[in-house]
């Protein structure tokens, strides 16, 4: 059996750690031993990943220098084939490290995001991703809007292989009653980590002044900026919004949920989206770089302007919540096939093993 060890930042329940989760299984299958080196220890979502059967190795982090070193002595240890990057943060000078310590390994990184393009940060990326080329790293998007951006911006090619939704995820999104607040007021979510880039307050801020609507926030809040934190502390926003903070059984909560509501900034391929269209819930998403893609999907809607927002909201009737439903119900089955955990593993076991 091959090895493969896939480098993550701090675990948190977002996109890659939860597709990771889910697949532990069909990396077996494939005759693919797939470990996890992250930062630091106590990361929120450790437990998951160990508990799924990965083997979950913490290198501190306290300066990048002493990650590098304990990246190189672990590396050199671990005798792995393939290290999948998955981090954005310093990408080329632990490309670098990584090809020190395993000369004949192959080297894939994983590109999560539309990345900021402009000043340092763009000159920034384009030194890193030249670093990771010279090294000979092969460069993966999670969906076509990232791989457009990146031959654009940086000339970094890459190979699509789209994010996927759990196989137990689907199972259990089949097998439960959606069950809506009996109140007739329309329930919408968010669900996803709280951060700058996934812009939570605009939908809260959004929200403060409607009647009858309720909203249902699902994820870790530990990284929720200061303004967005002073929200959750409003008495309108308390008498509204449900703040669960981070579940395990993410279906059955989703189950609450009539629309989900998208205010990101930016996105890679959020498995969030791919999740409430695979349950058939449809989607209101601000008209951003990651999220374009959604324009043609059925059972979305995308919203261009932020001060757009609170108009949308409150035109956002019944009728329109049934449309938009109904052509999402029609076409989850097409997507569940689309967006499968053995078609994502299948395809980056091919990239492991030179196929593509």
């Amino acid at each position: 059996m091959k090895r493969v060890v896939h480098l993550l930042g701090s675990l948190k329940p977002s996109g890659m750690e939860r597709m990771l989760a889910s697949s532990y299984d069909d990396w077996k299958k494939n005759e693919w031993d797939a470990q996890i080196f992250s930062y630091d220890s106590g990361n929120i979502y450790e437990y998951e990943l160990t508990n799924f059967g990965y083997k979950v190795v913490n290198l501190p982090r306290s300066t990048i220098f002493r990650y590098l070193l304990n990246l190189f002595v672990e590396l050199r240890n671990g005798e792995f084939d393939v290290v999948h990057l998955h981090v954005e943060s310093n990408n080329g000078l632990v490309s670098i490290v990584i090809r020190l310590a395993l000369p004949r390994a192959t080297i894939v990184r994983t590109i999560h995001n539309v990345f900021n393009n402009v000043g340092v940060a763009r000159t920034s990326r384009k030194i890193q991703r030249l670093m990771a080329k010279v090294v000979g790293t092969k460069f993966v998007a999670p969906g076509y809007e990232v791989a457009i951006h990146e031959q654009k911006y940086w000339n970094t090619h890459t190979l699509v292989i789209e994010n996927w939704v759990s196989s137990e995820f689907i199972s259990k999104s089949s097998e439960i009653t959606k069950n809506f607040s009996s109140d007739g007021d329309i329930v919408f979510g968010i669900v996803g980590n709280c951060s700058v880039i996934k812009n939570h307050k605009l939908a809260l801020n959004a929200i403060i002044d409607l009647d009858s609507v309720k909203l249902i926030h699902l994820g870790d809040e530990s990284g929720m900026p200061t303004d967005e934190r002073a929200l959750k502390n409003v008495e309108l926003i308390q008498g509204k919004v449900q703040f669960l903070g981070f579940v395990s059984n993410v279906a059955s909560e989703m189950a609450k949920i009539e629309c989900l509501l998208v205010p990101s900034l930016q996105e890679g391929f959020s498995v969030v989206v791919l999740e409430a269209l695979c349950f058939g819930i449809p989607i209101l998403a601000k008209k951003s770089p990651g999220m374009m893609w959604l324009a043609d999907t059925p059972g979305t809607l995308l919203i261009e302007n932020d001060a757009d927002w609170e108009q949308s909201l409150r035109a956002f009737d019944r009728k329109l919540l049934a449309q938009l439903t109904g052509d999402a119900e029609a076409n989850k089955e097409n997507l569940r096939r689309r967006f499968s955990p053995e078609r994502g593993v299948k395809q980056y076991v091919d990239i492991y093993q030179g196929s593509i």
